[in-house]
Formats: C-alpha cells, structure tokens, sequence
C-alpha cells in the first residue's frame, strides 16, 4: 500500500483482492493511500474490495465463472471497479459496502472451515465406535435430500482456511461467530493429530518402537483434488515432521511434487514408482490425488506387519484387510 500510494495518480483505481479483517480496507488501506499520495480516496482516485474467491487448482476458470463481488467506498469506486470486472468475470455482485465485501470473503472461508469440523468431529466420535466415518457419511447422504455432509479428512491444510477463520474471530471477538469459527479450528487441528494416534495404537498393539519404524507418508501436498503442488498448511508435512528423527527411516513421495521441494525440508524422498517392494512397517496416505497410489499399491506392501492409513479412502477397505499382513486403519476405523 505504501508503494502503491507513492506512485498514485488522479484517476486511478485501487481494488484489494486479500483476505482482511473486516474494517481493513476503510481504516487501514484508505488511510495509507491518502497519506502517500496526498490524493483523497472516492475524489481523486477510486478504492474499493474485490475478493479474490478462486479455488487453488482450478483458478484461471474460477476467475471468469465465479460472480465477482464488489464494495466500493462510493457508488463512483463501484462503477470503476465494475467496468474493470467485466472484461473479466461473467457475472458481477455489487455489495452495499467496503465492509460486506470484505465479510463476503471471510464467510464463505469461514463456513467451509466449519463444515469440515463437522465433519471431522464426527470421525474423532466415530473413531470411539471403532466406525468407518466415510462410510458413515456415505450412509448419512445416500438419498437424503438435505445438507450433504462433506467427507472427513486428516486435517484441514493449504493457505486459506488455515488462516481465514482466524482473520474472522477477529473480528468483534466477543460475538458467537468468533467462538464457532475458532472451534472450528481447535478440531480441525485435533484431527491432523489422528494419524499419530494411529500409529501409536498400532506400535502398542503390535508390541513396537517406533524408533525401529521404517515410514513412508504419500500425498504430501496439501490437498489432492484440484490437484497442486502447493505445500503451504500441508498435514501430510506436519506429519513428517512429527516423526522426523523418531523412527528409524522416514521417506516422502508425491506424484506432483519434485524431491528438491523436500530436500529444502530436510525430507528423503523416495520415488516409489521405481520400486517393487515397499518394505515399510507403516504408511499414510495423506491426500487424496489419484495418482500417488499405484495399480499393485497393496501388492507392493511387502512387510510381514504393515499399517496402512487410508486417510482419504483412497483403497478400498475389504480388499486391503484380505491380505494378512496389512493392518488397515482410516478416519474411525482400525481393522482388528
């Protein structure tokens, strides 16, 4: 904003795209603009909110199908902004205010956050029961016309909602939605912890050490549909780096991601398209990119005694529990 307002000119327009806290772009953005380029905001030069709201993955095609929404300090900022917009984005959404724009975007990341903790609250009480908790959502969605439940995940990763429900809690902190948004987040961080609760359960029951484990973690990006390559709030790296240095081995693998990407993280990668037998006594499947798992994936698990966490079902449970040295697990659900 500092640079920006340095090189202003009359007539020119402003349009912030990140997520901010409601306020931001009035209280902050206006203020730092004015006083580096001695120009009035609405007058001299226009300003308004625009939130970018494009899915990682799938952005150049959000970027004309999604409704563009605007709040602009004056009607005069919406028209500019407007007239902008529409060499780009199909469909346009005025809003009233800088301020709704701005909550436009903390909303839709705020609730899709929630829902996951829903979601992953509901494995977390599964896993009590010893329930298959995609299978339960299955259940709970087949047919039934109202509210589909989203599907569990062992953690909610990437750059967005790792952040944006907390941007949301800040604002007017003592109202309900900051205390829902920041549960949210409480459980969505509990159930990245589920892997390991998984793993500790199988080295008990198994009569192990972890520090003699051979471990291999697939899917490291932080999500796996749209695919990207995108590490930023990744569980699949909480994970490794978690067990990094207590077990014996610990390697990586990522059909999307090049192994100099993890050597930064001081990560070995192992390209396990290259190998035969995957002789590991315990591996995650931590997204859910068709790709990492390879046609003979349980053939190749060739460990008298393997864990296999299928943390995005990403195998079919009954074929994995036919072979006798696979002790399956997922969200809820731990073959005996």
């Amino acid at each position: 904003l500092k640079i920006i307002g340095g090189r202003l000119n009359s007539g020119n327009s402003v349009m912030l795209r990140s997520t901010v806290p409601v306020g931001t772009t009035r209280n902050l953005a206006k203020k730092i603009l004015e006083e580096k380029s001695k120009l009035k905001a609405g007058e001299d030069f226009y300003l308004s909110f625009t939130p970018e709201r494009t899915v990682e993955g799938n952005a150049m095609k959000e970027l004309r199908d999604l409704p563009q929404v605007i709040g602009g300090l004056t009607p005069k900022c919406s028209e500019i902004s407007d007239s902008f917009w529409r060499t780009h984005s199909k469909v346009i959404v005025q809003a009233d205010s800088l301020e709704s724009a701005e909550l436009v975007k903390l909303a839709n990341n705020s609730f899709r956050d929630l829902t996951f903790a829903f979601s992953n609250a509901l494995a977390i009480l599964a896993d009590k029961y010893n329930i298959d908790s995609n299978e339960l959502v299955y259940l709970a969605n087949e047919g039934y016309p109202r509210n589909k439940i989203a599907r569990p995940s062992p953690g909610v990763g990437g750059y967005c909602l790792t952040k944006d429900p907390l941007l949301y809690a800040s604002t007017e902190k003592k109202f309900p939605h900051a205390k829902l948004s920041l549960l949210g987040r409480e459980v969505n961080k509990e159930i990245s912890e589920y892997p390991l609760k998984v793993l500790n359960k199988f080295v008990e029951s198994e009569n192990l050490e972890i520090s003699k484990l051979e471990v291999l973690i697939i899917g490291l990006a932080f999500k796996g549909w749209p695919e990207t390559n995108d590490l930023r709030g990744s569980t699949g790296i909480d994970l490794a780096l978690s067990l990094k240095g207590k077990c014996k081995s610990l390697n990586v693998y990522d059909s999307l991601i090049e192994k100099e990407a993890f050597q930064k993280l001081k990560l070995s990668y192992k390209d396990i398209t290259k190998i035969n037998r995957l002789d590991f006594d315990a591996v995650f499947i931590m997204n859910n990119h068709p790709k990492n798992i390879r046609s003979d994936f349980l053939k190749s698990l060739s460990h008298e005694k393997v864990l296999l966490f299928d943390g995005w079902n990403q195998i079919d449970k009954r074929t994995a529990m036919g072979y006798k040295n696979i002790k399956y697990a997922n969200l809820g659900f731990y073959s005996n």
